[in-house]
């Protein structure tokens, strides 16, 4: 069975081998929309953000991929950072020390207009878990299109925040009707529980992908 067993609608991921240990060669994780626009209109983003920089930094430790995602380019103007993203809000600093990418996308979707699949399939990166900011705007926007391309997709609950709680359970349901249709549903503790994290913790270290 897959190792993730306590996913819904199905355990995670859906192309794993019989006994095969989850580990993070196929592995990235899309930390999207930590950034000050959704930060100031999500529900219990701060708890939020400290979750996903804590999950950026365990599995990067097991090695997935780590790609920090901004969205809304044309929309909002950067604001003073250390860490400038030209056309697009910066994103959470400690977040982004453990990102390996930075991908700033000009719609409410990670992968329009921007580099992102390209960046993924170069990595050899299929197997994705969405978390961040906007559960049911950039989070679930980013995930369908994902989908889409036929990437396998996790949404960690625990590591989302909504602008509306009761949209976001909306939108998580969504993510499991038909039998999984968008992909699984997941909780942090579950996946860290799956995955080895017991690795010398590597130095943070990015680098910027720009839109297109």
């Amino acid at each position: 069975m897959p190792p993730l067993q306590r996913s819904d609608p199905y355990p995670w991921p859906w192309d794993a081998e019989v006994d095969e240990p989850l580990t993070g060669d196929r592995l990235a994780l899309l930390c999207v929309a930590v950034q000050p626009t959704f930060t100031e209109t999500t529900v219990g983003a701060e708890g939020v953000t400290v979750t996903v920089g804590l999950l950026a930094r365990a599995l990067r430790q097991a090695g997935a991929a780590v790609v920090c995602v901004t969205v809304g380019a044309r929309h909002h103007p950067v604001r003073p950072s250390p860490l400038r993203v030209v056309g697009g809000e910066p994103p959470d600093p400690l977040i982004a020390a453990y990102s390996d990418a930075l991908v700033t996308a000009p719609g409410i979707d990670g992968f329009f207009a921007s580099p992102l699949e390209s960046l993924l399939r170069g990595l050899g990166r299929d197997r994705l878990v969405l978390c961040g900011l906007g559960a049911e705007t950039a989070v679930d926007s980013t995930l369908r299109s994902a989908n889409d391309r036929g990437f396998e997709c996790l949404t960690l609950t625990d590591a989302v925040a909504p602008h509306s709680p009761e949209l976001a359970d909306h939108a998580h349901s969504s993510i499991t009707m038909s039998g999984g249709i968008f992909g699984a549903i997941g909780t942090t503790s579950d996946l860290l529980g799956a995955i080895g994290t017991a690795h010398d913790s590597p130095a943070p270290a990015s680098q910027e992908v720009q839109a297109r």
